[in-house]
Parts: C-alpha cells; sequence; structure tokens
C-alpha cells in the first residue's frame, strides 16, 4: 500500500521529470511528447500539488515552450495544448500564483493576449479550445489580489478581455473575460481607469441582452464594482442603455445577477448629481422597477434591501413628487417597512416616506397616497414610525392647504387620538399641536368633533395637565361652530372635564356655557 508521504514523493519525481523534459527538449518530437506527459500530470484539482508544480518551475517551463511556439508560428494544437497545461498549473494558491507572476507575469501576460488575438478569430485550429484555457489562466491570475492592478495596466489586456467577450468562438471564453474584469474591478486603483477605457462599458452592457445567465451575472458584477467611486458614479448613470441593462439585469437576471444589479444602481444613486436622472430614467420606469423588486417577497432580502436603500438615496425634496406620482410606490414602500424583517430595509423605507413627505403637499394628485401613509405609521407598534408620522403631519398642518385632506384621511383622526391619548410624551404633544392645527380650518370643525376618539384624548390631555394649553384651544375652536357645537355638547365626559377646568379658565368657562346652551 502506497503510503501518503510516498505518494508525495512520486507526484513531486513526476512533476520535476515533466518540467526537465519541457526544458531540455530539443526536437519537435520531444516537445510534444513532453507536452503530453504535462497534460496528463497536472490534470488534478489538488492545490498543494499546483503548488509543487510552480515551485518546481512548470509555469515557467511551459511559458517557454509557449513563446517559442508563438514566435516561431508553430502549430495550433500545440499552441492550445501549452494553454491548457497553463491553466491547470494555475489553479493553484494565490500566494504561488503571486510569486510565478513575478516571476515570468510581463512575458506570460503578452503571450496569453496573443493566444486571444490569434484564436479570437476563430480560423485556426482548436480555437474554442486555445481562447478557453488562455481566458481561464487570466481568470486565476486575476483572483490573486496582488495580481490586479499590474494586470490592469498590462498594455493590451483590457482591449484583448473586450475582443474575448466580443468572440462567438467560445462563451465559456467570454464568461471568463467578464469574470477577469470583474476581478480586476474589485481593486481601488483599477475602477476609475477601467470605466474610462474605451468600448469597456459598452461592450459589458451590451451582454445584458443576451441570453447567457452566467455572462449577465458577470457583466452585473464588473457595473457593480466599477459604481464604486464617486468619480464613475455620475458618468455611468448618464448613459441610458446602461440604467436600462441593469434594470433588465435586476428583473429578470439569476438570484445573484438581481443582487449585483440592485447594487450597481445603489450605488449610483449615492451620488446627489444622479437623483433627479435616476428618478426621471424611462419616464420612470427605473422607480418602477425598484418598486417590483422591493414588492416580491420572493426575492432575496438583500436585494430588496438594496431596491430600498436605493429609493431612499434618490428620494429628497425636488423628486419627491416624481417618485409620489409612481403607482403602489409610497404604498408598497410603506408596506415594506412595515413587514421587513431587516432592520436596514425598514430604516430606508422610514427614511423615504419622511423624506417625500417634505416634498409632497396638497394639491398634488399624490398627496393623499402619502396622508395613508402616515396612517398607517401612526398605527405601527414601533414609536418611530409614530414620531416620524406625527412630525410631518405636525409640519403640514401649519399650512391651511393641506388640513382638510389631512382631517378628511380615512383613519386619521382616530389615529391622531390614540397618539394623543396613549402615546410617550413627545407622541402626545405632537398629535395635540396637530389637531390644534386642524381645528383652526372652519370646514374641520364638525368632523373633527364627530370623531368621539378626538374629544376622548383631549379630554386625557386636559385631566393629564400635560400640553392643555393647545387642547383647550382645540375645543375652543371646535365650539366656535354651531354645528360643530352640538357634538362636543354630547359628549358627557368633555363637558364635565371643562366644568372642572373652566374656573379657572374664562375663556374655557364662556365656551362652556355655550355648550350648556346647546343640550
Amino acid at each position: 500500500m502506497v503510503t501518503l508521504n510516498r505518494a508525495k514523493r512520486m507526484t513531486k519525481s513526476v512533476t520535476k521529470q515533466v518540467v526537465e523534459e519541457l526544458n531540455q527538449a530539443a526536437t519537435h518530437k520531444q516537445s510534444i511528447l513532453a507536452i503530453e506527459n504535462a497534460l496528463t500530470a497536472f490534470n488534478h484539482r489538488k492545490e498543494k500539488a499546483h503548488n509543487e508544480e510552480v515551485k518546481t518551475g512548470a509555469a515557467t517551463a511551459l511559458y517557454k515552450q509557449l513563446a517559442l511556439i508563438l514566435h516561431t508560428n508553430g502549430a495550433d494544437e500545440e499552441m492550445m495544448k501549452l494553454c491548457s497545461a497553463l491553466e491547470m498549473v494555475y489553479r493553484c494558491s494565490d500566494e504561488y500564483r503571486t510569486a510565478s507572476f513575478q516571476a515570468i507575469g510581463d512575458g506570460l501576460l503578452t503571450v496569453m493576449l496573443q493566444v486571444i488575438a490569434r484564436s479570437a478569430s476563430g480560423n485556426i485550429d482548436h480555437a474554442d479550445l486555445a481562447i478557453k484555457s488562455a481566458t481561464r489562466v487570466l481568470r486565476h491570475l486575476s483572483q490573486a489580489d496582488a495580481l490586479k492592478v499590474p494586470m490592469a495596466n498590462h498594455e493590451g489586456l483590457l482591449t484583448a478581455l473586450l475582443i474575448a467577450i466580443e468572440s462567438e468562438v467560445s462563451n465559456d471564453a467570454r464568461v471568463d473575460a467578464l469574470w477577469i474584469l470583474a476581478n480586476l474591478a474589485y481593486a481601488d486603483k483599477n475602477e476609475v481607469m477601467m470605466a474610462n477605457h474605451q468600448g469597456l462599458l459598452d461592450t459589458v452592457v451590451e451582454v445584458a441582452y443576451e441570453d447567457i445567465p452566467e455572462a449577465q451575472k458577470q457583466a452585473a458584477k464588473v457595473l457593480s464594482n466599477l459604481s464604486c467611486p464617486i468619480e464613475n458614479k455620475i458618468p455611468m448613470a448618464k448613459r441610458s442603455k446602461l440604467l436600462d441593462a441593469l434594470m433588465l439585469l435586476m428583473l429578470k437576471g439569476s438570484e445573484k445577477t438581481a443582487k449585483y444589479a440592485a447594487g450597481a444602481i445603489q450605488k449610483l444613486s449615492i451620488a446627489k448629481g444622479n437623483r433627479v436622472r435616476l428618478a426621471n430614467h424611462g419616464n420612470g420606469s427605473l422607480l418602477d422597477a425598484l418598486v417590483k423588486v422591493a414588492a416580491d417577497d420572493k426575492i432575496e432580502d438583500d436585494t430588496i434591501q438594496r431596491a430600498m436603500k436605493t429609493l431612499s438615496n434618490i428620494a429628497y425634496k425636488e423628486t419627491a413628487v416624481t417618485m409620489g406620482e409612481r403607482d403602489t410606490l409610497i404604498e408598497t414602500i410603506c408596506k415594506v417597512t412595515h413587514e421587513s424583517e431587516t432592520s436596514e430595509t425598514r430604516s430606508a423605507g422610514l427614511s423615504t416616506v419622511r423624506v417625500l413627505a417634505t416634498g409632497i403637499q396638497y394639491p398634488e394628485q399624490c398627496y393623499s397616497e402619502l396622508l395613508k401613509a402616515m396612517v398607517s405609521l401612526l398605527r405601527s407598534q414601533h414609536r418611530e414610525y409614530r414620531v416620524a408620522a406625527l412630525e410631518s403631519l405636525k409640519s403640514h398642518a401649519i399650512y391651511a392647504k393641506n388640513r382638510i385632506p389631512i382631517a378628511d384621511t380615512k383613519g386619521m383622526l382616530e389615529a391622531l387620538g390614540s397618539c394623543a391619548s396613549e402615546g410617550a410624551a413627545e407622541e402626545r404633544e405632537l398629535a395635540v399641536t396637530t389637531v390644534l392645527n386642524l381645528t383652526m380650518e372652519h370646514n374641520n370643525l364638525v368632523f373633527i368633533a364627530s370623531c368621539y376618539d378626538v374629544l376622548s384624548a383631549l379630554i386625557d390631555v386636559l385631566q393629564s395637565g400635560e400640553n392643555r394649553e393647545d387642547a383647550l384651544q382645540a375645543i375652543v375652536n371646535l365650539a366656535s361652530q354651531n354645528n360643530s357645537m352640538e357634538y362636543l355638547a354630547k359628549h358627557e365626559g368633555l363637558m364635565m372635564t371643562m366644568l372642572k377646568f373652566s374656573t379657572d379658565d374664562p375663556s374655557l368657562k364662556n365656551t362652556f356655557k355655550r355648550l350648556a346652551a346647546v343640550m
């Protein structure tokens, strides 16, 4: 039985022998035999064994043979097999990839680009296998963090990758080329340079429209990585077709593709200069796409979170009406805010609603949808939600034009009454102040006075002593109209409470007398 140590010695011995054959091949026949032996010896998935191969000089020996073949315009099949053997050897660890690159990297990249150029047209034998192996070698190398910058800056490499992507010789090579771009774009020093490389973004965007799922995923990843630096955000967002591609990938792509695409849009939305552009893109189609993603509970939570954060980034006073006018946008954001189990998603939703409230007021058609959202927030068990809604409503009720729509919204007065009587001190103050402002509108008085919950809340406030002046003034306002006085007079609790406090307040005493006359 062969022991583990003996097996390792045998592997090292075979590797050393193959490397010697490659280095010492003096004739064409010897070279072919050495290549075949390399393909047999290196065709495995044992990382440590591949490390040993690199250490023994296998990558260097194969590279030299390949450089010679290309220099002498040797056989296509030999070129393909040497690339295939190199791909096997570079299944080693990143540490050994880096070490090998330091020894032969510049020359290795040059010959790989030559292989891609020679194979991309498909006019040579085994073109598909050659370009596939060459791009896979580069993909292996691009996974090492230390190699991302020197690779991206190697003359002609990015252009060669674009040639591979545009070539129809091998879909595997196209995917690998995109994978390489995604890896290289993950280095800070490469991002701006790559985004400005002629034709790169256009080529990647075109992939989104092809029915090759893995290629679409890598294209989305490239765009997501390149959208990170601030220098790229506005130039990329100005590309209408790029935004269309990201929408398509987000809506139609696989789970991971959608996640990358949503992430790219989110990153672009961070730039304030992109807010209006993104809100208006496709006459609102981008907003609709984000809402569709946010509303789909079958979509991964991370993707929903990215869509919600994007909406939060886009939202500000100048885009509020544009956003509010999109069908179900406010409703969906509110629903997700209530139902999401992810705190960041809920926070993004609440932030969006609060910002929309700064830019949407009466007579905008979407104002009614905003007020419905406010009611749902007032009814929430989360104090943060209630306070956010109350702060917005308080600021809105200051303006006369908003008072009737607020009071007319189904459930609004009851929700305000609940906050005024049962909420924490901050909620009570905000709710009472809002009710007071609503009572300043003559056409609201009967409607408010007929709401039992509001009157009961005002009683609670009077009895508690907090915000008593605002509560008393609200009652005085409600009693200023005969029709509304009837509702106040019929409320036994209100009359008893007013009797108690009227002795110390002349205006309240007069109000009580008027109400008593109606009874």
